[in-house]
């Protein structure tokens, strides 16, 4: 059986990720990851940073670690 000749691709390295087909899956899943990072993973973790805060409606938290998990633990209404 013949050996067959290996010939490299000349064409410049955009070319080439834009036709493979292995980084064709790649093109189409970037808008389905950038919306899922828009619009849940970033609401997800401001909502955890912001737990650890006192934060109010218009003016900016100050970090208070754990004591607003501790005082639900204590809220008997919480536990309703």
């Amino acid at each position: 059986m013949p050996a067959r000749a290996v010939h490299a691709d000349t064409r410049p390295l955009w070319d080439r990720l834009r036709t493979n087909r292995n980084w064709l899956a790649l093109w189409f899943m970037l808008p389905a990851a950038a919306f899922l990072i828009l619009f849940l993973a970033y609401p997800l973790g401001l909502g955890i940073w912001m737990s650890f805060t006192d934060e109010r409606i218009g003016r900016t938290g100050v970090f208070v670690g754990l004591e607003n998990y501790e005082w639900l633990w204590s809220d008997s209404i919480f536990w309703l």
